[in-house]
C-alpha cells in the first residue's frame, strides 16, 4: 500500500513538474513556430519565454489555399498556407505549410533561418505535380489570391535553387546575422543594433536543408542533394 501511494504521489510530481517546463499552446502553428526558433538557435539571444510570447502574439496565417493539381486522368487536391513571425521589423520567420490528399503533408522554412527548405518545396513537390514552365504560374496565384504569399519573393527562391546562390535576401539568417553583429543576449540592445547589421557581408546567408523542418516526402519523389554554399 505504501508503495502504491508513493508512485502515485511520484506520477502527479513528474506530471506537474513536465507541465511547467512544456509551453501551453492552443493553436498548432504558434507551437509550430516556437519549436523552429528554438532549433534554429534562436535561445542563444532570446530567453524561451520570449519566444513562447512571440510565437503566440505575434504569428499570423495566411489564407487557407485550396486547389488541386491534374495527374494523369485524376487530380491530388492539396491544401497551402504561410505562418509568419515577426520579432521585430527586421526579423520575420516564414513558415509553409503544404498537404495533400497524396499522403503529402510537411512544413517547410522559407525565410529567415538557417536552414531554408525552399529546395525541397521546389523540387519535389512543385516540379513534380507541375511542368516546370509552370511553376511561377501557380505561385502567382497563390499570390493573387493571399496578400502573405505576395510578400514572398518566390522568384528569388527560385533563382537561388537553379544558380545555386544562397547570397539572396531571401536567405538572410536572423540567427547568423545576430553572430556577426557580436549583439549579446539582450534583445533591447538588439533592437537597437540591429540597424547597424550590414547585409553586404558574405557570411549571413542560410543554406538548403536536408530535409523539410517537419513532415516527410514519399520515397517516391525525386530528390535533389543539398546545395553547400561556399
Amino acid at each position: 500500500m505504501k508503495n502504491l501511494l508513493f508512485f502515485i504521489v511520484l506520477f502527479f510530481f513528474i506530471k506537474f513538474t513536465f507541465s511547467q517546463l512544456v509551453p501551453d499552446f492552443s493553436n498548432l502553428n504558434s507551437e509550430l513556430m516556437y519549436n523552429s526558433l528554438l532549433r534554429d538557435g534562436l535561445t542563444y539571444f532570446y530567453d524561451e519565454n520570449e519566444l513562447e510570447a512571440y510565437s503566440k502574439q505575434q504569428q499570423s496565417n495566411s489564407k487557407l489555399i485550396k486547389g488541386f493539381f491534374d495527374i494523369g486522368n485524376n487530380t491530388c487536391e492539396y491544401e497551402v498556407e504561410l505562418i509568419v513571425l515577426n520579432i521585430s521589423a527586421k526579423t520575420e520567420y516564414k513558415l509553409l505549410h503544404f498537404k495533400n490528399d497524396c499522403s503529402i503533408d510537411t512544413y517547410f522554412r522559407l525565410s529567415g533561418y538557417l536552414e531554408n527548405d525552399f529546395i525541397h518545396f521546389y523540387e519535389r513537390i512543385l516540379k513534380y505535380y507541375l511542368p516546370k514552365r509552370k511553376v511561377s504560374k501557380q505561385i502567382k496565384e497563390w499570390q493573387n489570391q493571399d496578400s502573405t504569399f505576395a510578400k514572398v519573393n518566390f522568384d528569388e527562391l527560385i533563382y537561388s535553387v537553379n544558380k545555386n546562390n544562397n547570397k539572396v535576401p531571401s536567405m538572410i539568417s536572423h540567427v547568423t546575422v545576430l553572430h556577426m553583429s557580436g549583439i549579446p543576449f539582450s534583445t533591447s540592445i538588439y533592437r537597437e543594433e540591429e540597424k547597424k547589421v550590414s547585409y553586404l557581408t558574405d557570411n549571413i546567408y542560410g543554406y538548403f536543408s536536408n530535409r523539410p523542418f517537419q513532415g516527410h516526402l514519399p520515397s517516391n519523389l525525386s530528390f535533389k542533394k543539398r546545395c553547400i554554399f561556399r
